[in-house]
């Protein structure tokens, strides 16, 4: 991944796309952002400690290792971004 790259969320243990309503703790902004699996996310930034990524709920950054799931669902679930397929 690059900055520029469309991406989308994925749940690392299955590789499945992140539920529409799905959110990720950012220690960054200290509270849970948007990482929807039917929104657009546009990499703006990535480097060895964050990512920041737009969509159409504003600008959001987190660390590279904030990658567990909101809650609601299973706990602890980690999520990762990868290169969103053309």
């Amino acid at each position: 991944m690059k900055s520029g790259d469309m991406i989308e969320w994925t749940y690392k243990h299955s590789g499945e796309l992140v539920r529409k309503d799905e959110t990720l703790w950012s220690s960054t902004e200290e509270r849970f952002v948007p990482i929807g699996g039917e929104a657009v996310h546009f990499l703006v930034l990535i480097n060895d400690e964050t990512y920041s990524w737009l969509n159409e709920n504003g600008l959001f950054h987190a660390r590279v290792d904030d990658p567990v799931a909101g809650p609601g669902y299973e706990s602890a679930l980690v999520v990762v971004p990868r290169t969103r397929a053309k």
